[in-house]
Parts: C-alpha cells; sequence; structure tokens
C-alpha cells in the first residue's frame, strides 16, 4: 500500500501539469480567435458604418470624442474609411470558403457575400428552402480562420472591386450620353 500513495501523487501531478498546459493552450487559443475577429469586423466595418472613429471604433457622438473637445482625455473623432456601393449592389462570391462536415450541417456551404450595402456571410445548404446571412462579428473562429487561410477573402474583395469598375463604366457612359442629351435640348 505504500508504493500506491506515490504513484496516485505522481499521476495527480501529472494530469494536473496537463491540464494546466491545456489551459494555457486554450486561452492562447481565445486571444488569437479575438485577434482574428476583431481584425476581420474592422474590414466588415469599412462597408457597414461611416460614422464609426478609425481609432476607437465608437460612434461619432461617443462621449470621449465629446471629452476631447473639452481637454477631458481620449481622441478626436477620426471617421473610418467607409465606402459606399449603394443598396442595391449585390455580389456573392463564386466559391464557399468552408463546407460543414457536421451530422446535422452536413453540405451546408458558406459564400462571402455583398448584400444591401454590407459584406457578410451566407451560408446556403444547396437547395433554395435554407440561406442564411450574418456579419463576421456571429461567425465561428473556423468560418473566420477558413475565410482568410483559403485566400476567399481577398479574391472576393477583388472580384467585388471589378464588378464596382464595371458598374462604373455603365454609369459613365450613361451619364455621358444623358449629358449629351441635355446639352441638346439647351442649344
Amino acid at each position: 500500500m505504500a508504493n500506491k500513495a506515490p504513484q496516485n501523487s505522481s499521476a495527480e501531478a501529472e494530469v494536473k501539469q496537463v491540464l494546466t498546459y491545456l489551459s494555457s493552450r486554450a486561452d492562447a487559443l481565445d486571444r488569437y480567435s479575438e485577434k482574428l475577429r476583431t481584425s476581420l469586423v474592422k474590414i466588415e466595418d469599412v462597408f457597414n458604418d461611416d460614422k464609426r472613429c478609425s481609432v476607437c471604433g465608437q460612434q461619432e457622438h461617443y462621449l470621449a470624442h465629446e471629452a476631447k473637445r473639452t481637454g477631458e482625455g481620449c481622441h478626436s473623432f477620426a471617421p473610418m474609411l467607409r465606402i459606399h456601393l449603394g443598396s442595391d449592389f449585390a455580389k456573392k462570391d463564386k466559391e464557399p470558403f468552408m463546407t460543414a462536415t457536421g451530422k446535422y450541417s452536413q453540405g451546408v456551404e458558406d459564400f462571402l457575400v455583398f448584400e444591401k450595402g454590407e459584406i457578410g456571410i451566407r451560408e446556403e445548404d444547396g437547395s433554395a428552402e435554407y440561406a442564411s446571412n450574418y456579419g463576421f462579428g456571429a461567425a465561428t473562429r473556423e468560418e473566420l480562420k477558413a475565410m482568410v487561410k483559403t485566400g476567399r477573402l481577398l479574391a472576393f474583395l477583388q472580384a467585388v472591386g471589378e464588378a464596382v469598375k464595371g458598374r462604373e463604366e455603365d454609369y459613365k457612359a450613361v451619364s455621358e450620353l444623358a449629358e449629351k442629351m441635355a446639352q441638346a435640348i439647351s442649344s
């Protein structure tokens, strides 16, 4: 019986060491996941809200910005970069950045989508029956990781740029035609 006590003590110490290690790894994973989410939400916000501060992310009339004007701290409001493509501009990525393999979600694909002036994620099951849109802040860490790791985010933003360029050229041609028509009336 004397031998069992040291073995139990050794096993206890080993389990404790493993659990401490796992806890440390889980904390690091949470930190990196939050860093990833924060970075992607900043990209998402470029398209979503023109009244946020690029320094702190708060609304324009946030108390800390008001305090700066009276010399009480924080910083002056610095507007966030805003890209407004209009609420009628819509584009869905041609390739999913992730396909679910779980028991209840097998075959569900995640696509990047730009709709109603906002970038986000569309979850589809391949049928017309199910589709759901949500923002980067609501995505799982695996979805966020896949979005970046697969390269789909950058490819999608480039595709949106090309679509906007095509749209710009269409509007340019139509506006020039309208201008010529207006000049004909005033001549």
